[in-house]
């Protein structure tokens, strides 16, 4: 028992370099912020839609009732701001949190208007994990202001491995969940009518278990990659 827990620590709480985190951080913010931003115009005006459209999604349980549009358009205005706060690690142990909790608000008020999108979920979840941990302490305006002041942090640690080990594990979770629905869905309905498909037919079993094969393949893939060959934690 004691060396299986020694084992789950060295592999999940090794060192890394604090760059690498921070790096997840850009990397996730400018891909949400393409998100916010080639679809602000859609998304404003989907929340004028018809109130019998709106069905809530997670967060968007909170509200009795939809937003006013003016108020739904103010709010993702916000979250491109504290998106921009995010990528350039500005006053992270508040912006991080703030965008990781708007973004995720954002995305189940947008799914309350139309089908759920599980597209983007792992994106979700991992600005989730990035946005609560360390990952401005290096390449942000808040490692610049703690070099100017002398208050240098630690250039590598165990916080800064385990938030990418979370994260690798929430997606091949995501794709593996999304993989095993499908494949349990085909025995419910047969032959069900899919409007995202380009003929807007129906999806077949053969069609709905090839595409349920892809996703769980997928996250057999990713596990492979990530918790057989690799990243090595060598503090480098």
């Amino acid at each position: 028992m004691k060396n299986i827990l020694s084992e789950l620590k060295e592999s999940w709480f090794s060192p890394m370099p604090a760059e690498r985190l921070s790096i997840l951080r850009i990397a996730t913010g400018f891909f949400a912020l393409w998100y916010l931003l080639t679809r602000f115009d859609m998304m404003a005006d989907m929340a004028g839609s018809e109130t019998s459209l709106y069905e809530p999604v997670g967060l968007a349980h909170l509200l009795s009732q939809p937003m006013f549009p003016a108020l739904f358009t103010g709010l993702l205005a916000s979250t491109v701001a504290l998106n921009i706060a995010y990528i350039f690690g500005w006053k992270f142990r508040w912006t991080g949190p703030l965008f990781a909790l708007t973004l995720l608000f954002v995305f189940s008020y947008r799914n309350s208007w139309s089908m759920v999108y599980h597209n983007y979920i792992a994106l979700v979840l991992h600005v989730l994990v990035v946005g609560f941990v360390a990952s401005a302490d290096r390449i942000s305006l808040d490692h610049r202001k703690r070099q100017k002041s002398g208050s240098e942090t630690a250039s590598s640690g165990w916080q800064y491995g385990w938030p990418i080990k979370l994260i690798c594990a929430a997606t091949v979770l995501t794709y593996f969940l999304s993989g095993a629905a499908k494949i349990l869905s085909v025995g419910l309905d047969q032959r069900r009518c899919d409007a995202v498909t380009s003929g807007g037919g129906c999806v077949t079993q053969t069609d709905a278990r090839r595409t349920a094969r892809a996703d769980v393949r997928m996250a057999l893939s990713a596990h492979v990659a990530v918790f057989v060959h690799g990243p090595h934690h060598d503090g480098s």
